[in-house]
């Protein structure tokens, strides 16, 4: 249950873009993410939590500035701002619904083809600046694939 939870808080990070306002590159880049994503695996330093298998059936889901993360009923939902500016770039969240309720998170993200990464951590751990859950930092991934593709 607790590997879902992290899942579905991975996948509140990913679809909602409030904040990003205005047009141009911030509102391409959130339409990037607009959709219904199949969760890949989870991992927290560096070890699955959500190995392929029991991932199955968990997607993560972003329309306009909000996002839901869960199996057929939302286990979390909140809000996320994106920095497409910065490089890697960066994604904050915040959980406004679920069990880890009220949960702020500094990540990075980014898109390959159909396939989005996102790496976290929470409240006053420092954002990550490379890809790699390992050191035992607290540090959480994410990987999903687009549906329909």
């Amino acid at each position: 249950m607790r590997a879902r939870a992290w899942a579905v808080l991975a996948v509140a990070l990913v679809v909602t873009a409030e904040g990003l306002g205005g047009g141009g590159a911030a509102t391409k880049e959130r339409e990037k993410f607009q959709g219904t994503w199949d969760v890949l695996y989870l991992m927290k330093d560096g070890k699955k939590e959500v190995p392929p298998k029991k991932a199955k059936g968990m997607t993560m889901t972003f329309t306009g500035h909000k996002f839901m993360m869960g199996g057929s009923e939302p286990e979390y939902e909140g809000t996320c701002t994106l920095h497409p500016d910065k490089s890697p770039k960066q994604i904050d969240t915040k959980v406004t619904y679920g069990k880890d309720k009220v949960i702020h998170t500094k990540g990075i993200y980014e898109f390959d083809g159909d396939t989005l990464k996102i790496e976290w951590t929470e409240d006053k751990a420092e954002r990550p600046t490379k890809f790699s859950t390992k050191g035992g930092k607290g540090l959480r991934m994410i990987a999903l694939k687009r549906q329909g593709r």
